[in-house]
Protein backbone atom coordinates (compact mmCIF):
# COMPACT_ATOMS: atom_id res chain seq x y z
CA UNK A 1 0.00 0.00 0.00
CA UNK A 2 1.16 3.69 -0.50
CA UNK A 3 2.56 4.77 2.63
CA UNK A 4 0.13 7.93 3.26
CA UNK A 5 3.02 9.13 6.30
CA UNK A 6 5.62 9.56 3.50
CA UNK A 7 3.51 12.13 1.64
CA UNK A 8 2.91 14.14 4.13
CA UNK A 9 6.60 13.93 4.95
CA UNK A 10 7.55 14.90 1.66
CA UNK A 11 4.77 17.63 1.66
CA UNK A 12 6.07 19.50 5.08
CA UNK A 13 9.52 19.53 3.80
CA UNK A 14 8.91 20.97 0.20
CA UNK A 15 6.23 23.48 1.22
CA UNK A 16 3.34 21.10 -0.35
CA UNK A 17 5.17 20.45 -3.74
CA UNK A 18 5.78 17.21 -3.73
CA UNK A 19 8.90 15.91 -5.83
CA UNK A 20 8.71 11.98 -6.57
CA UNK A 21 10.94 10.02 -8.89
CA UNK A 22 9.37 8.35 -12.07
CA UNK A 23 10.39 5.21 -10.42
CA UNK A 24 8.14 6.38 -7.55
CA UNK A 25 5.32 7.79 -9.77
CA UNK A 26 5.30 4.33 -11.57
CA UNK A 27 4.50 2.28 -8.53
CA UNK A 28 2.43 5.04 -6.85
CA UNK A 29 0.41 4.43 -10.34
CA UNK A 30 0.38 0.80 -10.21
CA UNK A 31 -1.00 1.06 -6.40
CA UNK A 32 -4.05 3.23 -7.56
CA UNK A 33 -4.71 1.16 -10.43
CA UNK A 34 -4.92 -1.72 -8.23
CA UNK A 35 -7.77 0.35 -6.25
CA UNK A 36 -9.10 1.62 -8.76
CA UNK A 37 -11.91 -0.41 -10.84
CA UNK A 38 -10.99 -2.03 -14.28
CA UNK A 39 -10.92 0.16 -17.22
CA UNK A 40 -12.47 -1.76 -20.08
CA UNK A 41 -15.59 -1.89 -21.93
CA UNK A 42 -16.82 -5.34 -20.62
CA UNK A 43 -16.41 -4.06 -16.87
CA UNK A 44 -18.39 -1.42 -17.55
CA UNK A 45 -22.26 -1.38 -18.07
CA UNK A 46 -23.01 1.23 -20.23
CA UNK A 47 -26.50 0.88 -19.51
CA UNK A 48 -26.38 1.49 -15.65
CA UNK A 49 -23.87 4.32 -16.07
CA UNK A 50 -25.95 6.04 -18.67
CA UNK A 51 -28.98 6.37 -16.78
CA UNK A 52 -26.69 6.99 -13.80
CA UNK A 53 -25.63 9.91 -15.90
CA UNK A 54 -29.01 11.46 -16.65
CA UNK A 55 -30.32 11.09 -13.46
CA UNK A 56 -27.21 13.26 -12.40
CA UNK A 57 -27.41 15.62 -15.39
CA UNK A 58 -31.38 16.17 -14.34
CA UNK A 59 -30.62 16.79 -10.73
CA UNK A 60 -28.33 19.55 -11.84
CA UNK A 61 -30.80 20.90 -14.19
CA UNK A 62 -33.85 20.82 -11.07
CA UNK A 63 -31.15 22.56 -8.95
CA UNK A 64 -30.22 25.15 -10.91
CA UNK A 65 -33.09 25.70 -13.22
CA UNK A 66 -34.74 28.13 -10.29
CA UNK A 67 -31.02 30.18 -9.38
CA UNK A 68 -31.32 33.44 -10.53
CA UNK A 69 -27.82 33.36 -9.97
CA UNK A 70 -27.08 30.73 -13.07
CA UNK A 71 -26.58 32.59 -16.39
CA UNK A 72 -29.07 31.53 -18.60
CA UNK A 73 -26.43 29.70 -21.29
CA UNK A 74 -25.38 27.98 -18.13
CA UNK A 75 -28.81 26.54 -17.79
CA UNK A 76 -29.75 25.87 -21.57
CA UNK A 77 -26.29 23.54 -21.48
CA UNK A 78 -27.44 21.64 -19.00
CA UNK A 79 -30.81 21.41 -20.53
CA UNK A 80 -29.24 20.19 -23.71
CA UNK A 81 -26.87 17.46 -21.86
CA UNK A 82 -30.44 15.85 -20.22
CA UNK A 83 -32.00 16.16 -24.05
CA UNK A 84 -28.61 14.42 -25.41
CA UNK A 85 -28.81 11.48 -22.72
CA UNK A 86 -32.09 11.21 -23.26
CA UNK A 87 -31.26 10.80 -27.03
CA UNK A 88 -28.71 8.37 -25.83
CA UNK A 89 -31.14 6.21 -23.52
CA UNK A 90 -33.27 6.27 -26.61
CA UNK A 91 -30.81 4.80 -29.09
CA UNK A 92 -29.49 2.23 -26.10
CA UNK A 93 -32.92 1.16 -25.61
CA UNK A 94 -33.47 0.06 -30.04
CA UNK A 95 -29.96 -1.08 -29.89
CA UNK A 96 -30.64 -3.57 -27.36
CA UNK A 97 -34.04 -4.37 -28.83
CA UNK A 98 -32.61 -4.68 -32.20
CA UNK A 99 -29.79 -7.03 -30.26
CA UNK A 100 -32.77 -9.27 -28.69
CA UNK A 101 -34.85 -9.55 -32.16
CA UNK A 102 -31.30 -11.24 -34.04
CA UNK A 103 -31.38 -13.58 -31.10
CA UNK A 104 -34.80 -14.79 -31.88
CA UNK A 105 -34.48 -14.54 -35.53
CA UNK A 106 -31.20 -16.59 -35.07
CA UNK A 107 -32.14 -19.03 -32.94
CA UNK A 108 -35.42 -19.53 -35.83
CA UNK A 109 -33.17 -19.96 -38.52
CA UNK A 110 -31.19 -22.65 -36.44
CA UNK A 111 -34.42 -24.43 -35.70
CA UNK A 112 -35.60 -24.51 -39.05
CA UNK A 113 -32.13 -25.88 -40.68
CA UNK A 114 -32.23 -28.50 -38.25
CA UNK A 115 -35.05 -30.39 -40.18
CA UNK A 116 -33.53 -30.08 -43.47
CA UNK A 117 -31.52 -32.83 -45.04
CA UNK A 118 -28.25 -33.66 -44.38
CA UNK A 119 -26.49 -32.79 -47.29
CA UNK A 120 -28.72 -29.37 -47.52
CA UNK A 121 -27.63 -28.60 -44.05
CA UNK A 122 -23.80 -29.05 -44.71
CA UNK A 123 -23.91 -27.36 -47.69
CA UNK A 124 -26.05 -24.28 -45.78
CA UNK A 125 -23.27 -23.88 -42.91
CA UNK A 126 -19.98 -24.16 -45.38
CA UNK A 127 -21.67 -20.57 -47.66
CA UNK A 128 -23.00 -19.52 -44.63
CA UNK A 129 -18.94 -19.71 -43.45
CA UNK A 130 -18.00 -18.49 -46.50
CA UNK A 131 -19.93 -15.12 -46.26
CA UNK A 132 -19.29 -14.95 -42.91
CA UNK A 133 -15.50 -15.02 -43.25
CA UNK A 134 -16.14 -12.75 -46.45
CA UNK A 135 -17.86 -9.72 -44.28
CA UNK A 136 -15.00 -10.19 -41.54
CA UNK A 137 -17.36 -12.05 -39.02
CA UNK A 138 -15.00 -15.04 -38.76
Amino acid sequence: MFDQSKLDQLKGQTGGEVQLTQKELRKLRSEIDKLLPKNSLNSLDLEVELVDQYFKTKDLMDEISGDEATPANQKAQVANSVVNTLGQLVKLQQDLKREHTLKIMEGCLIDAVKVLPEAVKTEFFSEYERIAKKAGLM
